[in-house]
């Protein structure tokens, strides 16, 4: 199984690693080099490497052979991270030193395994993509529904170990700049830990 690494400029343990591009929304602000949803849509068939122009330092590697133990930051993203089969393993292969950054689009509950795995660390942070709120959320993650992602984050307040934080990220786009404040409902007060 292969993901993509790509090493921080001038850092040899830390990186951010592309599980793969399965997932389950077809995001405005993403495309079908890093969703299979956009590449159903889109009528493409199955994703080909060859197709993906790597980023500037990015290497492809079989997560089997890499030296994950010896990091000290991995940024996981995709696709979502959830859903694609590389994460997992690539989990119980940090070691528990390991500050972990997690990308989710927010609507995948942790299974009981995720849950597990996330809990062997001392810094987890999960980052939920949220752009904007119910309906225009729905259109800028679609096929999302507001409500279900939001019942999911407060189900991973409630669930998930002790150790993690959570937090959100907004991509800003002429879509959405001007219902910024909108976004307000995610503070610590009411989703945080």
């Amino acid at each position: 199984m292969k993901v993509r690494v790509n090493p921080w400029p001038g850092e040899t343990k830390k990186v951010a690693v592309f599980t793969g591009i399965v997932c389950n929304l077809a995001c405005v602000v993403c495309g079908p080099g890093a969703s299979s949803k956009w590449r159903s849509e889109l009528g493409m068939g199955r994703y080909n490497e060859d197709e993906y122009t790597p980023m500037p330092g990015e290497i492809t590697v079989e997560v089997e052979d890499y030296d994950w133990l010896s990091l000290e930051h991995v940024t996981f993203s995709g696709g979502e991270p959830m859903l694609n089969q590389s994460t997992l393993l690539i989990l119980k292969n940090l070691n528990e030193n390991c500050n972990v950054h997690f990308h989710s689009n927010g609507t995948q509950q942790p299974s009981d395994e995720f849950l597990e795995a996330f809990a062997r660390f001392k810094s987890f942070d999960i980052t939920f993509s949220i752009d904007d709120i119910e309906e225009q959320f729905e259109y800028l993650r679609w096929p999302a529904k507001w409500s279900e992602v939001t019942e999911n984050i407060l189900w991973c307040r409630e669930n998930c170990p002790p150790n993690i934080r959570f937090e959100f990220n907004s991509v800003v786009s002429k879509l959405n700049a001007d219902k910024r404040g909108s976004l307000l409902i995610l503070s610590p007060s009411n989703c945080g830990k």
